[in-house]
């Protein structure tokens, strides 16, 4: 396992214009307007990356084979996989289903795309709030195959990582070569099994990660600041602007003008809401418009938002149509409170 902090890319590694890093995600329909958001956030830190979209339906192939964005590389999964695809959708729910072709993902482009030899998988509801080159030029040249990082949960929240694992399926970098065993093992566990249940020590497509240091030792990067990868699993255990990207699971829209920013057992401090979640609500809407105009052969809409925290969990927000002027609103009893 390679989890040393002094560990780094050579000083002479210098990231140029023409750099070109290659991600990965798959997602339906209802989870589009998350992949596209993601996208924005990559392309605004490296706008010379590609991404591979895997749509796992016909209505999210359909709209992101629409994109003008040479970037974006639609994969229509039912023609990647075929009969495959059959059969893992035969015994498993829709979301065991797209757990278990996280670890399809990266043979589905490598076997497509010859000339991806490093490719990062991410999940679609991820958001890049800072470059993240410097971690994937330091695994480039390391001697890894792969990638992971930690839950890093809160003391408050340790009982999880029983439940969900040590690891987050959030962020894999992966070498084509180097990469193999591990992708292959990984992907014929999630094949066998996958649920959303726990079994003998398995949950998902995620605690299969926690053997990967132990059985595969150097072969596996365990990237040592955990502070980089946050969620709201561990949002006040780190500051907002340590973050190279956020997990925005359990984000949910419970209406046309209420948003459930986290799960209640999560404690989102408000530097967190107003500097990460306000922001991604925002590109999260605006992707949602985008996708929507493409879908209705229309232009999208271009409204701004009024957002108002009413608890630690939940935001209102309006469209403001008289005002060019994005506003954010502090609850009196919370102005002090960090």
């Amino acid at each position: 396992m390679i989890s040393n902090s002094r560990f780094s890319a050579p000083k002479s590694t210098l990231l140029t214009e023409s750099t070109e890093f290659h991600f990965v995600t798959v997602f339906d329909r209802s989870y589009a307007s998350r992949a596209l958001a993601m996208a924005d956030s990559l392309f605004s830190k490296l706008p010379n990356s590609i991404l591979y979209a895997i749509c796992a339906d016909t209505d999210s192939y359909r709209l992101f084979s629409t994109l003008d964005d040479s970037r974006i590389v639609p994969i229509d999964l039912e023609k990647a996989l075929g009969v495959e695809l059959e059969e893992l959708a035969s015994s498993r729910s829709h979301t065991e289903l797209m757990w278990t072709l996280s670890s399809f993902s990266f043979d589905i482009v490598f076997d497509h795309y010859p000339k991806v030899d490093l490719l990062t998988y991410v999940d679609a509801d991820v958001y890049f709030v800072s470059d993240p080159s410097q971690i994937l030029l330091t695994f480039q040249h390391s001697t890894a195959g792969a990638m992971i990082t930690r839950h890093s949960f809160t003391k408050r929240l340790g009982r999880l990582e029983a439940k969900a694992g040590e690891f987050n399926v959030q962020f894999i970098p992966m070498k084509r070569v180097d990469g193999f065993d591990i992708r292959s093992r990984w992907k014929s566990q999630c094949a066998e099994w996958c649920y959303a249940r726990h079994e003998d020590g398995k949950f998902g497509d995620q605690k299969y990660l926690n053997e990967w240091p132990a059985l595969w030792g150097s072969k596996v990067m365990v990237w040592p600041k955990e502070e980089q990868f946050q969620g709201p699993w561990n949002a006040d255990k780190f500051s907002s602007g340590s973050a190279v990207t956020y997990h925005f699971s359990s984000l949910a829209f419970l209406s046309s003008n209420l948003a459930r920013i986290a799960l209640p057992l999560y404690a989102i401090p408000f530097r967190h809401i107003l500097r990460l979640y306000l922001p991604y609500m925002r590109t999260l809407l605006a992707a949602d418009s985008k996708l929507e105009g493409l879908e209705h052969s229309k232009r999208a809409s271009n409204k701004r938002y009024f957002f108002f925290p009413v608890t630690r969990n939940r935001v209102l927000f309006f469209p403001i149509r008289a005002f060019q002027l994005q506003l954010v609103r502090i609850p009196h009893s919370r102005r002090n409170s960090h």
